[in-house]
Parts: structure tokens; C-alpha cells; sequence
């Protein structure tokens, strides 16, 4: 038997034929770290010459994401993370773990990460996703 332990903030649901599984989250979520650094700005000017003459102008931040480490937190009632260690926890025989893509896509050398397969297969209502039918592999 597989022990799931789901490290993103929301229950992963997965349709298999006619049953749904409840992959509910553990408390702990894996995320990357980031941070926005500012790169420039975009000019914006557009000049409307009609009855209603007016200028507009805007200098558009543009910003670029810089990642840091896997970390995996904990929210807490406020609102806030604590950061309860750098990296994922330690793999374990006959566990996986459910995290998101960003994740999956930047740990290397595992092959317990699985995420939920959003794509075209995923069951929708009014556009959210309400259940999975796949996990994707990471590696």
C-alpha cells in the first residue's frame, strides 16, 4: 500500500472511473522561494485627439522572478509561513509526494514527486478544476 502525503495547499481529488479519491493536504506545503526583482519599465503613451483631448502616459514596472530554494512551510492562523526546513522531506519506502509543478520541475535525483495532471483530461466546472484523472511523474 502507497502512503500519499500531499504537500500543496489544496485537496488533490482524482477520478477514477466513477470514484473520486481525496488526496487531502497535509499542512505542509512544499513552494519554491522567490522574489521579484525590478528589470526596467515599458513606456505606455497613448494621445486621444477628439472632443476629448487628453494625454495619457504611465511608466510600466517590469519585473523578473528570481527562485530560491525548495522550502517546506506551514501557514499559520495569521496568514504567515514558518519555514520548517529547506528542501522536501526525506524520502520514504512506499511514499509519495504530491506537489506542484514548480516544485516537481526543480528537484532533481527523486522519484517519489508526482503531481496533479491539469491538462486537458482534468475534470472542470465553470472553469476550475474539480478533479484529476492523472498524476504526472517527476524526475
Amino acid at each position: 500500500m502507497t502512503t500519499f502525503i500531499n504537500l500543496t495547499p489544496h485537496t488533490i481529488n482524482v477520478a477514477i472511473g466513477d470514484n473520486i479519491i481525496a488526496l487531502p493536504a497535509d499542512g505542509r506545503e512544499a513552494r519554491v522561494s522567490s522574489e521579484n526583482v525590478l528589470v526596467g519599465t515599458i513606456e505606455y503613451e497613448r494621445v486621444l485627439h477628439s472632443q476629448d483631448v487628453f494625454d495619457e502616459r504611465a511608466s510600466i514596472p517590469i519585473v523578473k522572478t528570481v527562485y530560491g530554494d525548495v522550502e517546506t512551510v506551514r501557514k499559520n492562523a495569521d496568514g504567515s509561513q514558518t519555514v520548517l526546513h529547506v528542501g522536501l522531506p526525506e524520502p520514504q519506502v512506499g511514499t509519495v509526494y504530491i506537489v506542484s509543478m514548480l516544485v516537481g520541475g526543480l528537484v532533481h535525483g527523486r522519484d517519489d514527486l508526482y503531481g496533479p495532471d491539469s491538462g486537458p483530461t482534468a475534470i472542470r466546472e465553470q472553469g476550475q478544476i474539480k478533479a484529476v484523472r492523472n498524476l504526472i511523474k517527476y524526475q
